[in-house]
């Protein structure tokens, strides 16, 4: 297993190198740059103020020269400092991470609550009015878009009720009820959705593993159904929903932007498509660095968690 480990974050190298000459090369092929943003922002501006700004940020540097001197930086651990603001970027990361973070946490616990025993109840009791039930939510949650429902809870409640969530971000431990009103709706939001497709991939993989022939045998022998659901069928079935939930996680992590902004959230999501608007390129080269070292370590997570459910599973 160590080796294993060791081999995949080496693999990690090319991976994170790839992304970073994917994200530098494609932020600059989008019309227009930095300057021209803040140009609109601020009116006009005269060609040799123009020349001199373009010099300080690095931009009139060969395209070679600006990735070796950023990639120098991200060994060093420093992703540069925004255009805009002036701020390091690792810094403002340190400081929205944690909100996508448990909004991410948040809905996936609520898929996997959701999930795990709805679909399992429907594959023990198939074709009853309980797996009719599961199969309807599972069509309900894969047909409406999560920003069409995040966008009915938050409009409703303030029509109808003159209701709106809290301002200002409160962390948990600060102020545990207003963290979770905050937080609350878009992660119960998020996690519904995503658990119709580990629900429907929880069913379809009980069942096929109740038909095996040693749960057979367990029948056989007499065991009780909650030990040869739980102890024996539900282990095996539960390796292609771990990479579900896992290809979930990492979706979360960078695809939570539309919920940051529909419940004011300053996460990870909203910090990168500022990024995008603004022409801030270490902010967009940053944040898409940082998800993808994130999603890289989810990867090897999720299979390690493989031969933790399937002793069959070994890696060397």
């Amino acid at each position: 297993m160590r080796e294993y480990v060791l081999r995949r974050l080496l693999l990690t190298i090319p991976v994170l190198l790839g992304v970073s000459i994917g994200i530098f090369s494609l932020i600059r092929i989008v019309p227009g740059d930095t300057l021209m943003a803040m140009i609109d922002q601020s009116g006009s501006v005269t060609p040799e103020d123009l020349t001199k700004i373009r010099s300080q940020m690095g931009l009139d540097k060969p395209f070679p020269i600006q990735y070796v001197t950023w990639m120098s930086g991200v060994v060093r651990g420093d992703l540069g400092a925004s255009y805009w603001t002036g701020k390091p970027v690792t810094d403002e990361l340190i400081q929205r991470l944690p909100v996508t973070m448990q909004l991410a946490v948040m809905a996936i616990v609520i898929s996997i609550v959701i999930a795990v025993p709805v679909g399992v109840l429907s594959a023990i009791r198939q074709d009853s009015f309980m797996d009719y039930i599961s199969r309807l939510f599972v069509v309900g949650g894969l047909s409406f878009p999560d920003f069409w429902i995040g966008t009915l809870v938050v409009v409703f409640p303030s029509v109808w009720w003159h209701y709106g969530a809290p301002l200002g971000l409160a962390s948990f431990a600060e102020d545990p009820v207003k963290n979770l009103l905050q937080f609350g709706p878009p992660a119960l939001i998020l996690g519904v959705r995503f658990s119709a497709t580990a629900m429907r991939m929880t069913r379809s993989q009980m069942l096929e593993v109740l038909r095996q022939d040693y749960i057979r045998t367990a029948w056989a022998k007499g065991l009780k159904e909650r030990a040869i659901v739980y102890r024996h069928a539900l282990k095996n079935a539960l390796i292609p929903v771990i990479t579900i939930l896992g290809t979930q996680f990492r979706v979360l992590l960078g695809g939570t932007v539309i919920m940051e902004i529909l419940f004011s959230l300053p996460g990870l999501g909203t910090f990168i498509v500022e990024g995008i608007r603004l022409r801030d390129y270490p902010r967009v080269q940053g944040g898409v660095m940082y998800i993808a070292v994130l999603v890289v370590f989810i990867n090897l997570a999720v299979d390690v968690m493989y031969a933790r459910f399937d002793p069959r599973i070994r890696y060397k």
